[in-house]
């Protein structure tokens, strides 16, 4: 946790309700945060849009002439959030609310 609040990744915020954070081991002995959201999960409205065919994704790629590879480790923990939705995010830990 002190890695992501260093690095002003998780900023200490104010909240009544808050999701639970968890930190689960992986197996190569690090830790995997996980956010309990079960409840946000409930209130959220559903995305409908069906996933694109995998065999057209494929086709795509082998007809490719260049292709590059993204190193996304910590890209889910720096998607930007709006303002005024921040309050919706906080989540608890021992640390206090993030």
């Amino acid at each position: 946790m002190n890695r992501y609040i260093n690095a002003k990744w998780w900023e200490p915020w104010p909240a009544t309700q808050a999701a639970p954070l968890l930190c689960i081991p992986k197996k190569d002995g690090t830790l995997q945060t996980a956010l309990d959201a079960w409840q946000h999960n409930d209130n959220t409205i559903k995305d409908v849009t069906p996933l694109l065919d995998q065999e057209v994704i494929h086709k795509d790629v082998t007809k490719a002439r260049y292709r590059s590879k993204i190193d996304l480790t910590d890209a889910y923990k720096q998607v930007c959030i709006h303002v005024k939705d921040i309050p919706k995010m906080v989540f608890a830990s021992l640390m206090g609310t993030f």
